[in-house]
């Protein structure tokens, strides 16, 4: 038994305040050459139990401490009750990529239940004419909680549930577990008493070591010359800042990794987080244009950034912080918005730092748990998303998946989609996972904000290719006069 974490928790009081955080992962898979031919659904389902027997996070409930005096315990349950997280849907007809999308986004919507370990799989057949799915294919959704994971967890969950080769692997159930047996009342308030009093050391603590870096980072970004397009204040309302509903729209593409990686070369310094965010920014700038007239404002992204070390030890839970960066949204060639996204990156990254890397999770856990409920629930009952600007207008989160091939009862992975979670005044969310040589974007909000999500995609499309264009023009014909400064 373990406590979760300041940051984990605020994904709970999003969900008791009205607003669904789970996460999920839409996995498609070729079972064309499986060894031992199409698996059946007992088939998967066993492979998948076996997933949940291989980690210790799918195992877990909360446990909540009386009277929101302290942040909950993640209890090991005693007996998990696979056939409550793993169920079989299948595909209605007339089948195509769309119909399959407006699926995937409608068995995502359904909360989790808080009372069982946070998690939910659903097994998708009957993909035969949907466009990118081999032939007999079929698809996984994996439901799990924020609280749960964040993007590198997540990684580490496919792990579980998935094998490195067509044959599973073989697998030795762990001998009988004995569980926590729950602690009692006074135990719970004792260990309350114990971090009250332990909280005003971490909170000078804290002070300490932030105070001195945020006047540094301050001065700094005084001395350094505004050369990039830096995130705005204040941020521009778009449709995508509003209250959304609770139903959702999802889609995606996918791209071939090793061309994106080579549009970087195009820009001194970029990574390939700059080129998603440049696609992304076009995609917006097309998607508005499109729906909304020619003007389109700099719209800003936040990343979520993982801050895991080498070596650590991945159980689950969110170790992140986040940056901001413009998406050059009001920039017309894609090789100039490149570059500027490249510095404006460069800048976030630099104050990211000096302000430390874990100051937003320790700051986190230092909120009482009965307050960080109040201000969640105060945000969303007096719908104050509406009454001040944006912080930033979408989010893009970006995370490295697996470089070879993994296995599902012998049928092979051929790619793997993210759906995140959007909340009041941010919906709209784009996940990134790399896989096996491919890299997809895909993108999730709600029906009343984007409300043609397959023009979206066509937009995604048409980002990449516009920059790919770009980035095969020759030198001489780029027309920008400021490209060469920006690519210094």
């Amino acid at each position: 038994m373990h406590q979760i974490s300041g940051m984990d928790e605020f994904f709970l009081h999003f969900e008791r305040s009205g607003i669904p955080m789970h996460v999920a992962s839409v996995a498609i898979f070729d079972a064309s050459k499986a060894p031992a031919g199409a698996p059946t659904f007992a088939q998967i389902r066993e492979c998948l139990r076996r997933g949940a027997e291989r980690s210790p996070m799918l195992r877990k409930r909360l446990l909540d401490v009386p009277m929101k005096l302290d942040r909950p315990y993640w209890l090991e349950d005693q007996k998990l009750e696979i056939d409550e997280h793993i169920r079989l849907a299948s595909l209605p007809r007339p089948r195509s990529w769309a119909r399959f999308c407006s699926e995937v986004a409608r068995l995502f919507e359904s909360p989790l239940d808080l009372g069982r370990p946070l998690w939910e799989t659903i097994v998708i057949t009957d993909l035969d004419g949907v466009e990118g799915v081999p032939p007999g294919g079929f698809a996984v959704i994996t439901k799990a909680h924020h609280a749960v994971l964040d993007g590198v967890a997540g990684a580490e969950l496919m792990n579980a549930f998935l094998d490195p080769s067509p044959e599973p692997e073989k697998f030795e159930p762990a001998e009988e577990r004995c569980p926590d047996a729950p602690p009692g009342t006074l135990e719970l308030v004792a260990r309350t008493l114990t971090h009250a009093l332990t909280r005003a050391g971490a909170a000078a603590d804290l002070a300490a070591r932030t105070l001195p870096a945020i006047v540094k980072a301050q001065a700094g970004s005084q001395a350094e010359p505004v050369r990039t397009a830096e995130p705005s204040t204040p941020v521009v309302r778009t449709v995508f800042n509003g209250r959304p509903s609770q139903a959702r729209v999802f889609g995606g593409i996918r791209l071939d990794l090793e061309e994106v990686q080579m549009l970087r070369q195009a820009v001194t310094g970029a990574t390939l987080n700059d080129v998603i965010l440049s696609i992304c920014g076009g995609a917006l700038r097309l998607y508005l244009q499109s729906t909304q007239g020619p003007q389109v404002e700099s719209l800003i992204a936040v990343a979520p950034v993982s801050i895991r070390t080498a070596g650590d030890e991945i159980e689950g839970g969110n170790r992140i912080s986040f940056m901001t960066a413009a998406l050059g949204t009001e920039i017309a060639d894609p090789l100039v918005r490149l570059g500027q996204i490249c510095g404006a990156s460069r800048s976030s990254k630099k104050r990211t730092r000096d302000l430390g890397a874990t100051t937003l999770v320790d700051a986190a856990d230092l909120i009482p748990s009965a307050l960080g409920e109040l201000i969640a629930r105060a945000y969303r009952a007096l719908n104050l998303s509406s009454h001040h600007a944006p912080f930033f207008n979408c989010v893009v989160t970006n995370v490295p998946g697996p470089r070879e091939p993994l296995y599902l009862a012998g049928a092979k992975m051929v790619a793997n989609y993210g759906i995140g979670p959007i909340f009041d005044g941010v919906g709209l969310i784009h996940p990134v996972l790399s896989y096996n040589g491919g890299i997809t974007i895909a993108f999730t909000s709600c029906p009343s904000m984007l409300r043609e999500p397959a023009l979206y995609e066509a937009c995604l499309q048409s980002a990449f290719e516009e920059l790919k264009t770009a980035v095969d023009r020759p030198a001489e014909l780029r027309s920008d006069s400021n490209l060469r400064e920006l690519r210094r």
